[in-house]
């Protein structure tokens, strides 16, 4: 029995196109051993003339193939194949399946094979057509995933997708990864990620499942709806209490709301503001886009509506009821929390504004706003008190009015797409 004695004199990891590199001495013989992709051994080694099908064989399998070459400074020999087993986790399929479910389309990238890859792709549901670094910078769109590409290259990949107007997220864990992170619009590395690669990502999981991507866009969307909320019911209120305070005067020559009222108003619709935080909300099945004439068309309506419907009442009590100016400011403000009351209800579905129910916080603040401004007002507390009658006109009408609005904002939701599907 022979014993070969030998020594580890260089090892290099990681480098750009070998896995791993050695120089090693066996009884004082320099002999170089390199690892790495098939396709990168297969230039700088000599390879035996099965080679590609022995590559191809283990590859179907979705093994990640790893070549061994070994020889003197001169000549590189292939010595064999090594196939890892790399199984997708139990959960992939199912989480890719949400994902897309979402709208996000998935495209694969990685070093192995375009073989493994296929494999790997189909086993999850992402797609088989697999294409080179050279697709995906020039027609990226065309396939569901890239093979042989070196991390560094990611960086390009992102750069083609976004140049065609696409909003790019890429997760990555590696140094090499960094740039791509950095540039994609949502860089996510995961939880084993190196600290640069978390530095230059905007987003790190804290576990190591798919799972986690869908619960991040799902978060993204109902933020997206919370704000659409509090957009069109800002501009819509602001909007409404500037034309009526201007208008009303312009007819009746005095305000139709009160200073000390206003400052009510404020207060109590801020209130409900601040609760829509808390609002209920679902994603939708298409990327979100802030869209601002399309917000400003529909609060316009929401504006242009109430308007005309307070307008209406003011020149009723003033005209035909005779009624002190103390008094329909005291209307006038019931109009306006019942009006802002219910544009915030409206405006937070694209459905009939009773098929989703708001959160409990949004629900109280909003039944307490009505509640404790009707008492208000019939008690005359800081203001001048009026008679149920004409409270509950305010109240229908602007109850009616809600139903119209609702029919009119269900059909520009589904026209313009706002809060998608």
């Amino acid at each position: 029995m022979c014993s070969i004695e030998y020594l580890l004199h260089h090892l290099i990891r990681l480098q750009r196109y070998l896995k791993q590199s050695l120089l090693l001495i066996i009884n004082g013989v320099n002999i170089n051993v390199v690892m790495g992709s098939p396709s990168v051994i297969s230039k700088i080694a000599q390879i035996p003339q099965n080679f590609s099908e022995n590559v191809d064989k283990l590859s179907a399998t979705g093994a990640r193939i790893i070549a061994v070459a070994s020889g003197d400074n001169e000549k590189l020999i292939c010595r064999g194949l090594i196939a890892l087993a790399d199984s997708p986790r139990s959960d992939a399929r199912e989480s890719i399946a949400k994902i897309k479910e979402l709208g996000i389309r998935i495209i694969m990238v990685t070093g192995d094979t375009i073989s493994t890859a296929r494999i790997i792709a189909q086993e999850v549901g992402i797609g088989c057509r697999i294409g080179t670094l050279d697709d995906a910078l020039t027609n990226p769109l065309e396939f569901d995933g890239f093979a042989n590409v070196f991390p560094e290259e990611k960086h390009k990949i992102v750069q083609s997708l976004q140049k065609l107007g696409m909003i790019v997220g890429m997760t990555g864990d590696g140094i090499n990864d960094a740039p791509a992170l950095k540039q994609a619009d949502v860089g996510m590395a995961v939880s084993n990620a190196t600290d640069i690669a978390k530095s230059a990502a905007k987003i790190v999981l804290t576990e190591s499942r798919l799972s986690d991507i869908t619960k991040v866009i799902e978060s993204g969307h109902r933020v997206y709806r919370r704000m659409m909320t509090w957009t069109i019911t800002k501009l819509t209120r602001t909007a409404e209490l500037a034309s009526l305070l201007t208008l009303g005067f312009i007819f009746t020559g005095f305000f139709p709301v009160s200073l000390n009222l206003i400052v009510f108003i404020v207060v109590m619709n801020d209130l409900v503001t601040l609760s829509l935080g808390t609002d209920k909300a679902w994603p939708t099945k298409v990327p979100e886009q802030w869209n601002l004439p399309r917000l400003a068309k529909i609060s316009a309506i929401f504006t242009l509506v109430w308007l005309v419907i307070g307008l209406g009442l003011l020149l009723f009590f003033h005209l035909t009821r005779n009624i002190e100016a103390a008094q329909i400011s005291t209307l006038m403000f019931l109009y306006l929390i019942y009006s802002a009351m219910a544009t915030v209800i409206m405006t937070r579905t694209r459905d009939q504004f009773w098929s989703f129910l708001p959160s409990k916080w949004v629900g109280c603040m909003v039944v307490a706003n009505i509640i404790i401004s009707t008492l208000m007002a019939l008690a005359g507390w800081l203001m001048s008190p009026v008679d149920f009658q004409s409270v509950l006109i305010v109240f229908v009408i602007t109850t009616l009015v809600l139903f119209v609005l609702d029919n009119i904002k269900i059909k520009y939701y589904k026209l313009t797409g706002i809060l998608g599907t």
